[in-house]
């Protein structure tokens, strides 16, 4: 009788655990579609080809044959490939994604851009008001241009994190190692890699609500603070950023900051490049730095930089004016 008792309650244990895995299958599909209504009211658009709940026992996770996003306010679109998804039952409130290659990214009044790589994965943690955490992680990118020479641009590792800080404010850390721009063969772009830490202030909710970010600075603006910016050209020289900023809605740009770098002769070449606009800034700004920069043990140059609706100036010295980020 003791046999046929434990039977009799393991029988009962597994009908429970099937029956709560498809319960939870169940919520999951539903949440997905409101996931998609949601968007829908901020006009944006996600499917999943071939939608399924996998990864019975012990996980579960959506699975999809192929990936597309569009936002018709951010004019950013994804087409990607199969979409892998699991969280372990016992952890139902954090997810891994696993992106296949290749994938088209388009971009505001761009060319699509098609993209490669070896690993792609995000993770995804919610808690009970909303998601916590949220962190992407690739490698051996490559990212080419249709009908715009020259070739490709090779990232060989980028990371993007997200987190919710305090109630309504974000903190936010990206990480670009080594990045080759196309153009970086022909001598016209550099080598460089690049790593921020920034907090966006009273941006949670609005986020949660509009799941877009450029939608929300062109309606109110943002701010917050850069808590590092730092972005190292291959060929020599260090840009380090930091301090209060805010973006109007016009997309005018606001702040004080403590500006620091290193071979600074360097440093112009390479940001002449990338923005032939930015020239008539930096003799101002080569000329004022003997003045006001203050020298710190790593042998970097650290001055004040003031930035009031897109009016750059150093130590009450007019240097020029930034044109709208947006």
């Amino acid at each position: 009788m003791r046999i046929i008792g434990f039977i009799v309650v393991i029988l009962a244990l597994i009908g429970l655990w099937i029956g709560g895995w498809h319960y939870a299958a169940d919520r999951l599909a539903i949440g997905v579609q409101d996931f998609k209504q949601n968007l829908g009211r901020s006009r944006q658009q996600i499917e999943c080809e071939n939608q399924r709940i996998e990864g019975f026992p012990f996980r579960i996770g959506i699975f999809c044959d192929r990936t597309f996003y569009s936002g018709e306010r951010s004019g950013i679109a994804f087409e990607g490939g199969v979409l892998r998804s699991a969280a372990h039952f016992y952890q139902p409130g954090k997810a891994i994604l696993e992106f296949e290659s290749p994938a088209i990214v388009t971009l505001p009044e761009g060319a699509p851009i098609d993209v490669d790589w070896q690993s792609l994965r995000a993770s995804l943690k919610v808690g009970f008001s909303g998601p916590e955490q949220f962190s992407i992680h690739g490698q051996d990118l490559m990212l080419s241009a249709r009908n715009v020479e020259p070739g490709k641009a090779i990232l060989p590792e980028f990371q993007f994190h997200m987190r919710r800080f305090d109630e309504d404010a974000v903190d936010t850390a990206l990480t670009l190692n080594n990045f080759k721009p196309a153009d970086a063969a022909n001598g016209r772009l550099p080598v460089f890699s690049l790593s921020s830490v920034v907090r966006l202030d009273n941006i949670y909710d609005d986020l949660l609500k509009t799941k877009n970010l450029l939608g929300i600075a062109q309606t109110k603006g943002i701010g917050g603070e850069i808590q590092s910016f730092e972005f190292r050209p291959q060929s020599g020289g260090v840009l380090e950023v930091r301090g209060p900023v805010s973006i109007s809605a016009a997309g005018r740009l606001s702040g004080k900051f403590q500006v620091s770098f290193s071979e600074l002769e360097k440093l112009a070449q390479v940001i002449s490049k990338m923005f032939p606009e930015s020239e008539p800034f930096l003799a101002p700004i080569a000329s004022v730095v003997p003045i006001f920069s203050k020298p710190s043990t790593d042998g970097r140059l650290t001055i004040p930089v003031t930035a009031k609706n897109g009016a750059l100036s150093i130590g009450g010295i007019p240097i020029g004016t930034l044109p709208s980020l947006y």
